[in-house]
């Protein structure tokens, strides 16, 4: 289920991107212009993350997201928010640390809300009693982004991501898939 969701997510983001290089020009290097805004938001995330350990629950994921529009590439219309965050489970003697950063292609829908996709690139630390390892990781993801009042953000993101490991917990790397929440302050 969780593969086929990650193929159905990637097809969609080759897809999409096809269609959205060719509405015209995009802007390198955006953060370099003056009339470049990053629009910041810090945001609180909790939802549920599902490892594909044996013996791994899911369970409750936290943590803390700054997201901004990409300082480095802008399209012509809609826009690249470049989200990094850190994020926490623990369940049954696992515990995974994320660092992750993920660049979404958000398509502003009506006023205020958007629907975004996009990989991302992390770094895992995951332990258990016996074991600890730390793990590149690649992820894809989709989001949902509503801006209301000026200030306050609220998001919804359902992302997959595998870890590149030798050996953990019995099997290769700490894979798994997170559904999260995010409720924040734009500045």
């Amino acid at each position: 289920m969780k593969k086929q969701l990650s193929i159905t997510l990637l097809s969609t983001l080759l897809l999409s991107s096809g269609s959205a290089f060719a509405q015209g020009q995009w802007n390198f290097m955006a953060g370099m212009d003056a009339d470049y805004v990053a629009e910041p938001t810090l945001s609180l995330v909790v939802g549920n993350l599902d490892p594909d350990i044996n013996g791994a629950n899911n369970d409750t994921v936290s943590g803390i997201e700054l997201s901004l529009n990409c300082p480095l590439l802008q399209p012509p219309s809609n826009k690249i928010r470049q989200q990094i965050s850190y994020t926490r489970y623990s369940d049954s003697g696992l515990k995974i640390n994320s660092f992750e950063i993920n660049p979404h292609y958000v398509i502003e829908s009506a006023s205020g809300f958007g629907v975004g996709f996009g990989p991302g690139i992390g770094y895992v630390k995951a332990e258990t009693d016996t074991e600890n390892a730390g793990m590149l990781a690649l992820q894809l993801g989709v989001s949902l982004h509503y801006k209301a009042m000026d200030n306050l953000f609220l998001g919804a993101e359902a992302r997959y991501q595998a870890t590149q490991g030798d050996n953990f917990a019995g099997q290769k790397g700490a894979d798994n898939f997170r559904g999260a929440i995010k409720v924040g302050y734009s500045f």
